[in-house]
């Protein structure tokens, strides 16, 4: 996401994460015990929504949940908020590596207005 804010100037690149919602996608044992403590899947998809259309959404920014316990439990959502993003998000390195790995997989060049010149 980052990479992608850095290689094209106006193009306002977000992220987003669900945190842990109440799905199916977990069936074994404690794992589904864990899960049956999570808000129902339509809070996880509150983040993704702000993300896309929030007014004050800005290149660059991540959100996700704000601490759902114990609120959603009891069917109480809050808004998602800008949380941080984790540490290997932010290794420009990293992000160039694997911008540059599918390009050399693939044989396909990603170029972008900034870099095609």
């Amino acid at each position: 996401m980052l990479e992608l804010h850095r290689r094209v100037p106006g193009l306002t690149s977000v992220g987003a994460h669900t945190g842990v919602s109440s799905t199916d996608l977990l069936d074994g044992g404690l794992q589904r015990w864990l899960v049956s403590f999570a808000p129902p899947p339509n809070f996880g998809a509150l983040s993704i929504l702000y993300a896309a259309v929030g007014s004050e959404v800005a290149g660059g920014d991540y959100f996700g949940p704000r601490n759902w316990m114990p609120l959603n439990m009891l069917g109480i959502g809050r808004p998602p908020a800008k949380v941080e993003l984790p540490a290997r998000a932010l290794d420009e390195a990293l992000a160039r590596e694997l911008w540059i790995l599918p390009e050399n997989l693939s044989g396909v060049d990603f170029r972008t207005r900034r870099n095609a010149a």
